[in-house]
């Protein structure tokens, strides 16, 4: 069931370069029974799962730490864009949507 599981998340892993996706492993941990551990040691993996700015478990934009603004590189036009907050970005579940596409609703 875990390697469904590992398998399942995977494919609904959002892909960039694919080092997440890539990184995706199942671990089997013995205690009263078998127990299945999947996930990532990525950093970032937990802001793709949960999201990130108003999305995010804190629900407020993003705004500099130190500065007056955010500066960074626009995927869509590939220019330099300055601005003082930005939304975030909505989360993607891919483990906790491969973990109920597999063993059901809980």
């Amino acid at each position: 069931i875990g390697k469904k599981v590992e398998r399942k998340a995977k494919r609904l892993t959002p892909v960039d370069h694919g080092v997440l996706r890539n990184s995706i492993t199942t671990e089997l941990i013995i205690r009263r029974g078998p127990v299945a551990r999947i996930g990532t040691k990525v950093k970032y993996a937990l802001a793709v799962h949960n999201g990130t700015g108003i999305y995010g478990p804190k629900g407020v934009p993003i705004t500099p730490k130190r500065g007056k603004v955010l500066v960074f590189t626009s995927r869509k036009t590939n220019q330099l864009v300055f601005a003082r907050s930005v939304k975030g970005m909505k989360g993607t579940p891919y483990l906790r949507n491969a973990l109920i596409a597999v063993v059901g609703a809980m």
